[in-house]
């Protein structure tokens, strides 16, 4: 399958929903080869992924900050290098995590049984990622899929196409097997029940309540799993013994780091009665301090 130029697709245009099946077709086929290699095997080619990122650390962090609007340090602090340190870890650790385990008979009368939990690879898993950390959030999941011995179709944010292609440049440079991958651009709306009617074995979703509770419905028609991280409404709680400054800095940053565009980010602050006034004056002026801008 020959799919849309790339200078289409970083305008977040240029698939339709026949690519997207298409894609999911060769992803099963790359599948049915990787799912049935070692861990070692998977592992000598997600090892090589933190060294390429660290390589392209400074490219990588430049296309962020130019379609989001962050610092350059943010993109680095927050998504570049985490993500880098991230894949590394995968490769060293999934061989613990999913090996065959013995599983204890629950009574008596099972003693003489042999049960073991197995773990296997669920197939295509298909993925539909935010723009406000449209580097790191994908990577995560793509780098986990793939070494658990799944085949991967990503969706990223219309936003933040240039950054897709980035991960899709990586994967192909670490050696990843053709078909295995696939980048697929598709505007939102379209993207969720594509996706859903598309053949994916599974769904990871990063967005809003109301699209994850769509999706979640879609899904259960075609019994297919899904991991969603939708919005939240976070508390801070500052104590009446704690560091006034130090408690401000932290306020100041969960709250307003990535513009306040965080899924974890403080939106509410409770401060002990004893210690408000002084806390509430510390943060206006750090807040007051603070200045606009990518750089």
């Amino acid at each position: 399958m020959k799919l849309s130029s790339k200078t289409a697709a970083i305008t977040g245009a240029g698939h339709t929903v026949k690519d997207l099946q298409e894609a999911v077709v060769l992803a099963r086929k790359a599948f049915e080869t990787w799912g049935k290699k070692s861990f070692s095997g998977r592992k000598r080619i997600i090892a090589k992924l933190p060294g390429i990122i660290r390589k392209r650390a400074d490219e990588i962090a430049a296309t962020i900050a130019r379609v989001t609007g962050k610092t350059r340090i943010d993109a680095l602090s927050t998504e570049v290098l985490p993500a880098a340190l991230a894949a590394g870890y995968y490769a060293r650790a999934a061989k613990r995590f999913l090996e065959r385990r013995p599983v204890r008979a629950g009574n008596i009368l099972l003693s003489y049984k042999r049960s073991y939990l197995l773990f296997q690879p669920w197939g295509v898993v298909g993925i539909i990622s935010p723009w406000n950390y449209p580097f790191a959030i994908p990577f995560h999941e793509v780098a986990m899929a793939l070494m658990c011995g799944n085949a991967v179709i990503l969706k990223v944010a219309s936003l933040a196409a240039p950054v897709g292609e980035h991960i899709k440049e990586i994967l192909a440079e670490a050696g990843l097997p053709a078909g295995l991958f696939h980048l697929i651009h598709l505007p939102g709306a379209v993207a969720g029940p594509a996706f859903i009617g598309s053949g994916i074995n599974k769904l990871f979703f990063t967005g809003s309540i109301s699209v994850g509770k769509d999706l979640m419905r879609r899904a259960a028609d075609h019994l297919i799993p899904v991991c969603l991280e939708l919005g939240g409404n976070d508390a801070m709680i500052v104590c009446e013994d704690a560091s006034i400054h130090r408690a401000a800095n932290g306020a100041l940053w969960a709250g307003l780091s990535n513009c306040g565009q965080s899924c974890g980010g403080v939106q509410r602050i409770y401060v002990h009665k004893r210690i408000a006034e002084r806390f509430a004056k510390t943060l206006a002026e750090k807040i007051s301090r603070l200045r606009v801008g990518r750089e």
